[in-house]
């Protein structure tokens, strides 16, 4: 229980006033839910014997509560009359009072809870995001999927019952167990040896509903994984013909799911039946005695009225409390899982970029890589004392067999990863002009889910004037195609949006590059999806973009574009310049 404590411990402590005032509102309801209790047997007694009832006095009617509820009354009775005027206005007001602190109650939990669903996402997305690429994989994207979708609504669920509630059904546990105390103590403690039972029931099957509860959302986690790598690869599937394969994997999958989820579900479906057979029995017990008590004279009519209506009362909240204690298993499960991934997060979390500036001599040098080695787990040296000094305005092709740490360099001169040893130093005056400083083309295409505005002017809103965009549209061949579109400019790419070939989203990367003034741009096969009058197109725009000054680094096996590099840069399996 110590996760979700401290998980949700923290974000109560953010909100103690509307903590307190929920708690406050749980405490007057307990409170009025006494008083009209102890009301219900007088007006049954004015209802059930109108001609013999001609008085009530004030001790019958609040029953034993009289020197707990209105001590300051002197008055020693009440006639009907009084009361049939009364009684009706003063259940009226208490039944107003109750609706309305329950409805408080009920909306303080119902905002807390979403907030800290709101919060939780928005935390794990953000660490997600910052997540060091070199930790990030599938696995964690289809473990972020179940969280955000699955284990954070229960935690949201636990959060409102097991807090709010929980606390609200026990204080009227203890307000009603009050009431039969004092109404008798007799009867009492025979309903509480009768539902002694109960305790061991909800302790064994809470255990238990628990660990199915964690294994259930370990395998939705493990279903939400497979399923978005199946759809990644659909192309594949499709060209193998194995749809009928995958289909029996996924209906395994499902069908497992759905066995861990209807085990633990019937655990649940029978925890309030027990509750309410253990109450029941003792409800019959208690009936059977008061009956006793009041042929002798013991108990009168009235207070065994008020006696039944506040057990019922207890009966339905002690069966409450037990659906909010299955409520706290799963969110328990829920609450572990998510402080496990965010513990995981935060230990594998990239600092924020942080770029060596200095002061070269030749003020044409851009970037200097100092004897920088950098690998990775399985393969500690993929590069090794790699040193070269990167200029102004220069087209650096940088070439080498598969494997040999041409990508790990460029994620170092990016800064998305930290070399082992050595370092990298930057022009001071470069990264004064940072996010343009840096500029970017991965191996792996995403767009983001917007426009083709907000995609070329990312990471800024797109200019007023969209001049500069359809430029670099035109730069890499793609203006006639955009301008045929229905919303030209603003028609909307990505998987929600309007669908482009592998190299018209790979030419529009490549034309984000002509919207900025980046000093400094690594492209990481970026003409590998292009056929050759488009690669011919990029060549020239990249061209362009070098004699306006721009430094470019780039990652290629395309002879055409190593004829066209200034300097070319030969990473072998010793991982040094040439």
């Amino acid at each position: 229980m110590a996760a979700p404590r401290a998980l949700v411990g923290q974000f109560l402590q953010q909100h103690l006033p509307m903590v307190a005032l929920a708690s406050l509102c749980a405490l007057l309801l307990g409170l009025v839910s006494t008083i009209v209790v102890s009301l219900l047997g007088p007006c049954f007694q004015l209802l059930l014997n109108p001609s013999e009832t001609t008085s009530i006095a004030t001790t019958e009617l609040f029953g034993p509560h009289w020197r707990f509820i209105a001590p300051q009354l002197t008055v020693p009775s009440l006639s009907r009359e009084t009361l049939l005027f009364h009684l009706p206005l003063l259940l009226l007001s208490l039944a107003s009072l109750k609706a309305l602190f329950s409805i408080s109650q009920n909306v303080i939990w119902e905002r807390l809870g979403e907030q800290l669903g709101r919060g939780l996402r928005l935390r794990l997305t953000r660490s997600f995001i910052m997540l060091d690429p070199n930790s990030r994989a599938n696995k964690h994207e289809g473990e972020l999927a179940s969280l955000l979708a699955t284990d954070i609504k229960l935690l949201r669920d636990y959060l409102v019952h097991f807090y709010g509630g929980l606390p609200r059904e026990l204080t009227q546990i203890f307000f009603m167990g009050a009431s039969l105390l004092l109404l008798s103590p007799k009867l009492s403690a025979l309903f509480v040896f009768g539902l002694a039972p109960a305790g061991v029931i909800i302790g064994r099957l809470g255990k238990k509903l628990r660990r199915r509860a964690t294994s259930a959302l370990d395998h939705y986690a493990e279903l939400s994984e497979w399923l978005q790598g199946r759809l990644l690869g659909i192309e594949t599937i499709k060209h193998y013909h194995s749809e009928t394969l995958e289909t029996r994997k996924f209906s395994q999958l499902t069908n497992t799911l759905y066995g861990k989820f209807l085990k633990a579900a019937r655990l649940k479906a029978r925890t309030s039946p027990y509750l309410e057979a253990i109450a029941l029995c003792s409800l019959v017990l208690v009936l059977i005695v008061a009956l006793a008590e009041i042929n002798s004279g013991r108990l009168s009519s009235s207070n065994t009225i008020s006696y039944f209506a506040a057990l019922a009362m207890l009966c339905q909240s002690v069966a409450t409390v037990g659906r909010y204690v299955n409520a706290n298993r799963e969110g328990a499960a829920a609450a572990e899982r998510l402080s496990q991934a965010l513990e995981f997060f935060a230990g594998e979390q990239l600092e924020a970029l942080s770029l060596q500036a200095e002061e070269f001599a030749d003020p044409e040098i851009l970037m200097v890589c100092q004897q920088v080695s950098a690998g990775y787990k399985d393969k500690p040296e993929v590069i090794s004392g790699f040193f070269k000094e990167f200029k102004r305005g220069k087209f650096y092709a940088l070439i080498g067999p598969s494997g040999v740490g041409k990508s790990t360099l460029g994620r170092l001169v990016l800064g998305l990863q930290k070399p082992s040893s050595g370092s990298i130093a930057y022009q001071r005056t470069m990264l004064a002009r940072y996010p343009l400083a840096l500029g970017y083309v991965p191996q792996k295409i995403q767009l983001l889910h917007g426009s083709i505005a907000e995609n070329l002017a990312y990471p800024f809103a797109p200019p007023a004037d969209l001049a500069r965009l359809w430029r670099s549209l035109a730069g890499v061949g793609l203006e006639e195609f955009v301008r045929g579109l229905p919303q030209g400019i603003h028609t909307r790419v990505g998987s929600l949006g309007q669908g482009l070939s592998g190299g018209q989203e790979q030419r529009l990367y490549l034309a984000r590059l002509g919207c900025h003034p980046f000093a400094l741009a690594v492209i990481d096969e970026g003409t590998s999806a292009l056929d050759g009058l488009s690669e011919e197109r990029v060549c020239n725009f990249l061209d362009e973009l070098r004699s306006e000054g721009m430094t470019l680094i780039f990652i290629t096996h395309r002879s055409s574009l190593v004829q066209l590099a200034d300097e070319v840069i030969t990473l072998g399996y010793s991982a040094s310049a040439t």
